[in-house]
């Protein structure tokens, strides 16, 4: 099997697909505790909703706290490509998707006469 190119990564991340997705359920605070204990009854369960909030904190107080500074050893002129790219919502982008999904990828296209562009694809 070959193990480079596009159609690889895809059945890679096909594999990962429905973590991530709760991951984000979990960020959203829409995913729903449904564990069954032994400890509390049905009835007792069943008459409330209780979703994580402690996700969606931490994930956002380590995105405030992750501060880019500069890129090291600077080459190939990464830099002036990022600054040209609004760096403050690529970089906020790319860290919240990189927490929330434990990865992400940043996608350069280059356009004829212009600075490459950068995206951020999420793991989703």
């Amino acid at each position: 099997m070959k193990q480079t190119g596009m159609n690889f990564l895809r059945r890679k991340l096909a594999l990962y697909k429905t973590g991530v997705e709760k991951r984000y359920r979990y960020y959203a605070m829409q995913d729903v505790d449904n564990t069954m204990s032994i400890v509390m009854p049905y009835n007792v369960k069943s008459a409330y909703r209780s979703v994580l909030e402690w996700t969606t904190k931490g994930v956002d107080a380590l995105a405030d706290r992750i501060v880019f500074r500069e890129f090291g050893n600077d080459d190939f002129n990464a830099t002036e490509i990022f600054n040209a790219n609004n760096p403050d919502i690529f970089f906020d982008t790319a860290i919240q998707s990189a927490l929330i999904g434990s990865c992400a990828f940043v996608y350069i296209s280059k356009v004829d006469g212009e600075l490459p562009r950068l995206q951020v694809i999420e793991a989703s």
